[in-house]
């Protein structure tokens, strides 16, 4: 039943092992997957970064022109309205004004036509920026959505981490009680062994046991298990010898039993034979005094002699009769007793041979499941060992990520100040320019 029900524990792990391998193997491949996109990912968000501060700087110059252009019209519009209030002037200053207006009136369109294209690039300036600022905002969310889900994955590998570190250690105590079986097996082979009185030298070592099922080398071990099995086989012959040994000296007493009775037997005979002769006497002695009944009395006398002279032929006849009853008894008896220890020998042998046969594949199953369950436990090992560098894996990308975002955003700031502080002195200029421009 503990057999079956350990099959039935191993079958279960190992399904178990396969679902979990298979989902380990998902998650590899997921995780490749994510490594490819967010390689991807990276690389359009550099490509995108490197675009935007080109657009950026694009923007910046050519809102530093049309502030340029803001400027010279408004200076130019200064310079009609001036030149509107001072028509009622005298001629020179109308002439002046004239070829002030002649010389605007040439510029004019010039401008004009510098604007307009000015504002269309402004224009289509402002949609690309609009454009790569939606493209950075989906960016961010994505990156967003790629933080959540390696937390995610973060959790289910942290959950699969504990379950398989639960699988471990049922597995170690699993792997703690077989051994402990086989240890107890052995001190039960131990046990026998000593019962039965044999030399010291035939306990054998657990620690051998337990280091063999601890090794990987099968031949090793099988060698070793056929050297024990030896050992027993023998240890089970010097029993056998010893059985028969015993059953011949107790066949030699009672045949010594036997004889005795026999020569008690052959005493008692030779007594009753004295016995009867000495009644014979004393018989004939009676029949010589008693002469005047001689014919009357001698024929019951000697009938009663001869009586008593046939009872020890008879006496003596039985007597080889009951020597050899007793001679075939002791060889029935004889007959008996060697079948008896045969059947015995065989019983034991049987008994004993089938007792090492199942101890022998009862040890066999339970190195064969230490040593599954030893690779199952070094596989488990070998796939958390797995699973952990590909955590440290995306910990470590992440963290990159976070660092050259961070970096871009500190680059971002460090521009836009930049431009803005140029765009600051260029405007300046500008109104130093055209209020210089305007004096003359």
């Amino acid at each position: 039943m503990e057999d079956e029900k350990n099959g039935q524990k191993y079958v279960k792990l190992l399904a178990e092992y396969t679902k979990l391998r298979t989902q380990a193997k998902v998650l590899k491949n997921a995780v490749v997957e994510e490594r490819n996109k967010v390689s991807v990912l990276q690389e359009s968000l550099r490509i995108k970064d490197q675009n935007l501060r080109r657009v950026e700087t694009e923007f910046d110059s050519v809102n530093f022109r049309n502030k340029q252009l803001e400027h010279r019209v408004a200076s130019l519009q200064d310079d009609l309205q001036a030149s509107q209030k001072t028509n009622k002037g005298n001629a020179s200053k109308i002439n002046k004004m004239r070829n002030d207006n002649q010389i605007t009136g040439e510029i004019d369109p010039i401008w004009a036509e510098e604007l307009q294209k000015k504002i269309i690039e402004s224009a289509t300036l402002a949609s690309t920026i609009s454009d790569k600022n939606n493209e950075i905002e989906m960016y961010v969310n994505r990156i967003k959505d790629l933080e959540t889900q390696l937390s995610k994955q973060m959790n289910n590998n942290n959950e699969i981490e504990k379950k398989l570190r639960k699988e471990i250690e049922v597995l170690t105590v699993k792997n703690t009680e077989l051994e402990t079986k086989i240890i107890e097996a052995t001190s039960q082979l131990g046990s026998e062994g000593d019962s039965t009185s044999l030399a010291s030298d035939s306990t054998m070592p657990i620690s051998n046991v337990v280091s063999s099922a601890n090794t990987n080398h099968t031949d090793d071990r099988i060698a070793f298990l056929e050297k024990e099995l030896n050992h027993y086989r023998t240890q089970y012959e010097l029993l056998k010898i010893n059985d028969a040994l015993r059953m011949d000296e107790h066949l030699m007493a009672q045949t010594n039993l036997q004889l005795h009775q026999n020569n008690n037997n052959n005493n008692s005979s030779n007594q009753s034979r004295k016995v009867l002769s000495s009644q014979s006497s004393t018989s004939s002695s009676m029949s010589n005094n008693n002469n005047n009944h001689s014919t009357f009395v001698n024929y019951p006398t000697s009938s009663q002699s001869s009586g008593s002279k046939s009872s020890p032929c008879q006496n003596s006849k039985s007597l080889p009769n009951e020597q050899s009853a007793s001679m075939k008894c002791g060889n029935s008896v004889c007959a008996d007793g060697e079948e008896e220890t045969v059947n015995r020998d065989q019983v034991v042998y049987d008994y004993f041979s089938k007792r090492f046969e199942e101890l022998f594949q009862e040890k066999c199953k339970a190195e064969s499941k230490v040593l599954n369950y030893i690779a199952e436990c070094e596989s488990l090992k070998n796939n958390i060992e797995l699973l952990i560098e590909d955590n440290e894996e995306k910990d470590r990308k992440y963290q990159e990520l976070q660092a050259s975002f961070v970096r871009l955003e500190e680059d971002f700031v460090t521009t836009r100040v930049n431009y803005e502080e140029q765009i600051c002195v260029l405007t300046d200029q500008v109104i130093n320019l055209s209020d210089q421009l305007a004096t003359r």
